[in-house]
């Protein structure tokens, strides 16, 4: 799908909701994405970490998940 953007866009970029790493800097698919495209760190983004996800869903606020990565994207 980014690839069809990609060739309609004049640019691309990459948010990932939930990310493995601390970040998107540090994110593989992230940085896949961002090689495949050559795209700088600062189009790419994430919500939060899985941790942080895990600790939430622990918590029952599942719903702060869905707002945190809508105030993110």
């Amino acid at each position: 799908m980014a690839e069809i953007i990609h060739c309609h866009a004049d640019r691309v970029g990459c948010f990932r909701p939930i990310v493995e790493s601390e970040g998107p800097a540090t994110d593989a698919v992230t940085g896949l994405v961002r090689d495949l495209f050559e795209f700088d760190d600062s189009r790419a983004a994430a919500g939060m970490t899985r941790a942080e996800a895990r600790e939430l869903v622990i918590a029952g606020r599942t719903a702060d998940i869905y707002s945190r990565d809508v105030a993110a994207h």
